[in-house]
């Protein structure tokens, strides 16, 4: 957590760029996602609207919500500012994103009309793709299949 809190939009942000630029000129990759847990779930979405041109975004439990104090947006409010199509996995029992902040940035992706599909697992809990991924075995299947769908496609709702 304390390198957490030592980040700041703009670090984390040029550093996405460098890598894409770096990552495009050795592989010559075409198309680049952005994918992260967690924290890392947030920043994806965020990528959204920050790195133009991404083939698309995915967020793992990603925390939607803001806290007090603060520097890092919700995606909610950056909806309309996004162009990568965004596909959000998240734990039905994850304190941490309650329901109606789900549905809020569902309701925001869609007023902003960008491509995107949230998979709620009920039962599941935050990190049950990495902590708890024994547990969660058919969860954690469901959303990978689902990730190599929407890199195989670009499109978030795809499931094979």
């Amino acid at each position: 957590m304390p390198h957490v809190r030592q980040t700041t939009p703009k670090i984390v942000f040029a550093d996405i760029a460098a890598s894409r630029v770096k990552l495009e000129k050795e592989t010559k990759a075409r198309r680049v996602f952005v994918l992260g847990f967690c924290f890392g779930g947030r920043i994806a979405f965020l990528s959204s609207a920050e790195q133009p041109g991404l083939a698309g975004v995915v967020g793992f439990y990603g925390r939607l919500g803001k806290r007090e104090n603060e520097v890092w947006p919700a995606p909610a409010e950056q909806a309309a500012r996004m162009r990568a199509p965004v596909l959000g996995l998240f734990g039905g029992e994850d304190p941490s994103i309650p329901p109606g902040d789900v549905s809020a940035f569902d309701k925001a992706l869609t007023s902003a009309k960008i491509k995107h599909h949230m998979e709620t697992y009920p039962g599941a809990p935050h990190s049950f793709f990495d902590r708890t991924f024994n547990e969660h075995k058919k969860e954690s299947d469901d959303a990978w299949r689902r990730v190599l769908a929407f890199m195989r496609s670009g499109d978030p709702a795809k499931t094979a």
